[in-house]
């Protein structure tokens, strides 16, 4: 018993000075690596990398307990595809996805939404996608951009036979979609 217990010390031991607890495995087999705008006259548009729920998310309407106490956990971090867009207009929007395990891309499942909630108000799936190699390029045409649409998250992907989930797991930094920024009737009256 003395021996089981030694052995399941220095397996505890062992995975918190390595840091395999947090490794997300899941990334090998398909991850969003890279996301480009287009507008409808094939003009790339320019934006950046955010984290959703620290830059962007309005906490102005959520309300807490003062007394919460932090927790000290490792929470993954989600970055979106920020582009400063015009309500009405048409994107194209070209996602870069990367499999180490040469796994085959099928489909992928957006969730859409105004925000990033669960469960999205509406979900669109694509099938306009290249192979290069380990390299996948998923087209996605957005008709006419709106505030119900704003945001476009990957949250799932398949591979012809099953359904995988895009997940999140702590201390992993994810690219999770693009989110059109879209300007308020306040700031047009400037």
């Amino acid at each position: 018993m003395k021996k089981i217990g030694l052995l399941l010390l220095m397996v505890i031991i062992g995975c918190s000075l390595t840091g395999c607890i947090y490794t997300d495995f899941s990334k090998r087999d398909m991850e969003l690596i890279d996301v480009k705008v287009y507008d409808s006259e094939n003009n790339e548009i320019i934006g950046t990398y955010k984290n959703y729920y620290s830059e962007i998310y309005d906490y102005t309407n959520v309300s807490y307990n003062e007394d919460i106490i932090p927790l000290n956990s490792a929470a993954p971090v989600e970055n979106y595809y920020v582009i400063d867009a015009e309500e009405g207009k048409s994107y194209v929007v070209k996602f870069g996805f990367y499999s180490r395990n040469n796994c085959d891309l099928t489909k992928i499942i957006f969730g859409v939404n105004s925000k990033a909630t669960n469960p999205y108000e509406e979900k669109v799936e694509c099938i306009d996608i290249k192979n290069y190699g380990d390299n996948y390029e998923v087209t996605l045409t957005i008709e006419k951009v709106e505030m119900a649409n704003r945001l476009y998250e990957t949250i799932a992907w398949n591979d012809g036979k099953t359904e995988h989930r895009f997940g999140t797991m702590g201390s992993n930094t994810y690219i999770k979609g693009v989110y059109f920024n879209l300007p308020s009737s306040e700031e047009l009256a400037c």
